[in-house]
């Protein structure tokens, strides 16, 4: 997705470092099913980001509707 930034999820276990600066910010986390996606927002809920949201059906569903993606090269 563009503008996207790619977190781990053990990056997300180990405190979300990278996505800090956006803690305020609305976040939309999705993986390439959607199937793992709902961890990583449970994780940053506890990790005290409140605006975190699941994309249902992940990249899959967004590719799937024709919406942009990057490749990020």
């Amino acid at each position: 997705i563009i503008n996207a930034v790619n977190v781990s999820m053990q990056d997300i276990a180990a405190g979300a470092a990278k996505l800090e600066k956006f803690k305020a910010q609305p976040l939309l986390v999705y993986c390439e099913a959607g199937t793992q996606a709902g961890n990583a927002v449970k994780t940053l809920r506890k990790l005290g980001y409140g605006k975190v949201h699941c994309l249902q059906g992940g990249l899959a569903a967004w590719r799937g509707e024709h919406l942009p993606v990057s490749t990020g090269k």
